[in-house]
């Protein structure tokens, strides 16, 4: 059972600090396409459009097999 609780509090603090940097990063380019406009608005706009697209469990497949070597 204490494995669990330990777990589950790891599991906690990386889902945060996940949602943190996420959060973070899409403030500061949300800041950037507002203030500057125009190609920088188009461009960050399309790579956000680009990311929607794309299939998550694909996607997450390819970032694991990165992430192990």
């Amino acid at each position: 059972l204490s494995h669990i609780v330990n777990g589950g509090r790891t599991l906690i603090a990386t889902a945060l600090l996940a949602g943190l940097i996420s959060t973070g990063i899409a403030v500061v380019l949300g800041a950037l396409a507002a203030l500057l406009g125009g190609p920088v608005d188009r461009i960050l706009s399309a790579f956000a459009n680009f990311v929607l697209v794309l299939p998550r469990f694909p996607l997450l497949i390819v970032l694991a097999a990165l992430f192990t070597l």
